[in-house]
């Protein structure tokens, strides 16, 4: 309950709609002041960031008692989840579909198409397989480009799906989402380490 008020407190007067900054009820979308879907304005969420962590930031809170100095870190640690969360789009992913009442985090690999699997196993093989030393970027920066080019089409296929409410389908293109971004930190880590950064 304090941390409704705080939300509140600290928030009264300094929005322009003259409404609290972010009530912690509402979704990471309405605290942003964006439209509810996988795409938004990028611009828009990191300006309505930056308002909202000066309007809430613990130097504010400088001569107020040791409570309130929490509660105010409490809530930039709070907001900064939310601008996390719709700043990456695999999070804005699963957070959509968490707001639909799907359940992301448990899942039977046996739910994703078979030709999914082969192929991640085969790209990760691939990888594995990549000599080391500067010989191996130039395919590495070819997988990376593949990589990318499928996870923005992937990332309008969800965009999609989650507007016409097809779910299963939705589920299914999040996961895929999830195997191709961890595949893409997998490039950026084999082509520091062949830079030797």
């Amino acid at each position: 309950m304090w941390l409704r008020r705080e939300f509140h407190r600290i928030g009264d007067g300094l929005h322009p709609s003259n409404r609290p900054v972010f009530n912690p009820d509402d979704n990471y979308f309405q605290w942003f002041e964006l439209p509810v879907g996988f795409q938004l304005d990028t611009e828009a969420l990191a300006e309505t960031y930056r308002r909202l962590q000066a309007a809430i930031h613990p130097d504010r809170m400088a001569a107020a008692e040791e409570a309130e100095k929490l509660q105010a870190v409490q809530l930039t640690s709070l907001l900064n989840e939310g601008y996390g969360t719709l700043l990456s789009p695999v999070k804005r992913a699963a957070y959509l579909l968490k707001l639909k009442g799907e359940d992301v985090e448990s899942f039977d690999q046996s739910e994703l198409p078979l030709e999914l699997l082969e192929e991640q196993m085969e790209l990760r093989e691939r990888l594995e397989d990549l000599p080391e030393g500067d010989a191996a970027l130039d395919d590495l920066s070819s997988m990376k480009a593949d990589a990318q080019d499928k996870h923005g089409r992937n990332q309008t296929r969800f965009a999609e799906a989650v507007q016409r409410d097809e779910l299963s389908e939705a589920r299914e293109l999040f996961h895929e989402l999830q195997f191709l971004d961890k595949l893409l930190k997998e490039i950026d880590a084999a082509e520091e380490q062949r830079l030797g950064y």
